[in-house]
């Protein structure tokens, strides 16, 4: 499966960064939602792919929505995630892909097309950028920490991010609101990629055994 995703990863990213910075047909989705013909695009590809290499596996994407699972497995997709800076041509974005079996992520690609960097993850193996082991930040104190957040689409969730911001600020080293998590510390695809990518590098970063990530 790991050369499957990588594969529908990287060819994806290929349309994506071909096209990129002239995206075309940008609409709304919903509030403060864009999508555009590149992720249609993206999306299509990914799910050729996987739909050609095992029939019977589910995929839940960004676009298409749902195709059931006729087995345990569950691919989740996020074709451009940082679909908003790719329309404002802010090159801060990537291609997420994760399998899940039945509700647990097992393998985890996000694949930054513009600066052509991989990151992986497979349960209990470990996580890599471009085939180099990575581990979690060594910070330790919440006043040298770098912390991701954003503000989400609706007035309401950035009611509450404003809220939360304030004493966060005062207290971490500094904040960064990038504008796609997969890229970068921080929809769909992209929730059950970094919880794999965390949890592997984690259990990395507690036997020390690799140097952080660049």
């Amino acid at each position: 499966m790991l050369k499957t995703a990588l594969e529908a990863a990287h060819s994806a990213g290929r349309i994506i960064a071909e096209r990129y910075p002239d995206a075309s047909n940008i609409s709304e989705k919903g509030f403060r939602d864009l999508v555009t013909d590149t992720d249609m695009a993206a999306e299509a590809r990914i799910i050729e792919i996987i739909k050609d290499r095992f029939p019977d596996h589910g995929i839940l994407s960004e676009e298409a929505g749902a195709i059931a699972a006729k087995g345990a497995y569950t691919w989740v997709v996020d074709p451009l995630d940082g679909t908003t800076n790719y329309a404002h041509r802010n090159p801060v974005f990537a291609v997420s892909i994760a399998v899940l079996k039945g509700n647990e992520p097992v393998l985890g690609i996000v694949y930054d097309p513009i600066r052509e960097e991989t990151f992986t993850a497979r349960q209990g193996t470990g996580a890599t950028l471009n085939d180099h082991p990575i581990r979690t930040s060594p910070t330790s104190r919440f006043e040298t920490a770098m912390i991701a957040m954003d503000w989400g689409h609706t007035n309401a969730q950035r009611k509450q991010m404003l809220a939360y911001l304030h004493p966060t600020l005062m207290s971490c080293g500094t904040v960064r609101v990038m504008g796609s998590a997969a890229p970068r510390p921080g929809p769909c695809g992209g929730r059950a990629v970094r919880r794999l990518l965390s949890a592997e590098a984690e259990s990395l970063g507690r036997g020390r055994r690799h140097p952080p990530c660049p």
